[in-house]
């Protein structure tokens, strides 16, 4: 599956989130990765969640993108 991803440069989760993100690199998952200023809060969120909703494929019909958790 295609993952994003996203922490805030003063996210005290920050260190495990980028071993994460390594090791799905290196399981060679298709990973976007996007670290910025903030910290674990809804600032931070706010502006995060705008860019994954850029990231996801709502143009239109993309057939076989599907976490296969939502019935039609």
């Amino acid at each position: 599956p295609k993952i994003y991803m996203a922490c805030g440069t003063e996210d005290g989760l920050m260190a495990p989130n980028q071993v994460f993100r390594d090791k799905l690199t290196q399981l060679g998952y298709d990973l976007t990765w996007q670290e910025g200023p903030g910290g674990h809060d809804w600032q931070f969120w706010d502006t995060y969640i705008l860019k994954a909703m850029d990231w996801l494929p709502l143009g239109g019909p993309v057939q076989g993108i599907s976490s296969g958790h939502v019935s039609e």
